[in-house]
């Protein structure tokens, strides 16, 4: 079967969106299909289309119906669809009424859904495989890791601000790793590297390098007011990596909402609290550490391979 995948988030990318569309175009490939991933519709033939944000690629799934209202299409959900407002926008909506299955990223998302739409709402949580040969923690500092791009979103200084309320006596390193989305934000974050001795930004990072630094960690922090299905929350599942979070819907649904190592969103010092502790505290650093390790059978890529055979079974059916 030929798909097309199709996605707002450029080649160059290192955008969450693009992930998503390579991790898909090479699951589907390893089903037997033909899968290739573009910014927008083109008019190579294909047997089925998937598009992820709803108001982004809006204009692509109205065009493919448009050339045939029988061909089947699926649309992937992004956190900025679900969580930018209140609720979802109009045009959203409409993407959504078009596509012939919604696809979301972590259960939770469907109560952002209408129940109208619920019946075609298919939940597939992504994957994610620790890197070959992973690296050794260090014994010299305790390593915090944030894998976020430079978005007010993000957050990204609120780990750094946390950091600095660390005792005198404490092994905390924290250290961010994204790209520039905010030249302002961007200014901030250099002038907090030069001045901060326990923070570091490394700027962007290829993605196998990424995850040699999320397995070196410690913890995963994130810092995100809100996102649709962090991706690195399987990738810190992957490698064994325990998880602090803002208290999101996200985050809540992923890690589930007894996770002891959620904090009320943009609250620095109660993430520095959650990180002395995590430091200091065996017990809670395990309790961490296990929360991710039950998380793996979940983020098996075989697992994800299978409810996406199960979508394309559904739609071509």
């Amino acid at each position: 079967m030929r798909v097309q995948l199709v996605t707002p988030a450029p080649r160059a990318s290192r955008s969450g969106n693009r992930l998503t569309a390579l991790r898909w175009a090479g699951q589907l490939r390893s089903l037997r299909h033909a899968a290739r991933v573009r910014e927008a519709l083109d008019d190579a033939p294909a047997d089925l289309l998937v598009t992820l944000h709803a108001e982004k690629s809006a204009d692509a799934l109205l065009e493919w119906k448009r050339r045939d209202p029988h061909a089947p299409a699926a649309l992937i959900l992004t956190g900025t669809d679900l969580y930018a407002h209140d609720e979802l926008s109009q045009l959203a909506l409409q993407t959504c009424e078009q596509a012939d299955r919604v696809v979301v990223l972590q259960p939770g998302a469907l109560e952002r859904l209408p129940a109208a739409l619920h019946a075609r709402v298919r939940c597939v949580p992504q994957s994610a495989l620790p890197p070959h040969g992973p690296p050794p923690r260090s014994t010299e500092h305790f390593d915090v890791v944030c894998l976020a791009h430079l978005r007010p979103v993000k957050d990204p200084l609120l780990l750094a601000r946390a950091a600095r309320l660390a005792p005198a006596d404490s092994k905390l390193r924290v250290r961010l790793a994204g790209a520039s989305y905010d030249e302002q934000l961007a200014a901030a974050v250099r002038r907090e590297s030069d001045d901060n001795p326990r923070f570091e930004w490394l700027g962007p990072l290829t993605r196998s390098a990424a995850l040699r630094l999320l397995a070196s960690a410690h913890l995963l922090a994130i810092t995100s007011h809100n996102e649709g299905g962090p991706a690195v929350v399987p990738e810190a599942a992957a490698c064994g990596v325990g998880v602090v979070s803002t208290d999101m819907a996200a985050a809540r649904a992923l890690l589930g909402a007894d996770h002891p190592g959620l904090y009320p969103v943009g609250d620095f010092e109660a993430l520095a609290h959650a990180l002395q502790r995590a430091e200091l505290d065996p017990a809670y650093f395990d309790a961490l550490t296990r929360r991710s390790l039950a998380l793996q059978p979940e983020v098996d890529p075989a697992r994800e391979r299978e409810r996406i055979a199960q979508l394309v079974a559904e739609l071509t059916s």
